[in-house]
């Protein structure tokens, strides 16, 4: 029984988690910094070669 209360006690955290606001703006955060960086990576492939 100890062990079954754990676990739903830990499925409530996780719904508190997602719900919470700061955890979305770090995630947000995060992949705009990926695409930014995705973004620079393509514009300065595309400068090489117009250079040749």
């Amino acid at each position: 029984r100890g062990v079954r209360t754990v676990y739903k006690q830990n499925q409530e955290q996780n719904v508190s988690i997602l719900k919470d606001y700061r955890v979305w703006i770090l995630i947000g955060t995060i992949v705009a910094l990926i695409i930014v960086n995705v973004f620079m990576v393509i514009k300065n492939k595309k400068k090489k070669r117009s250079k040749k």
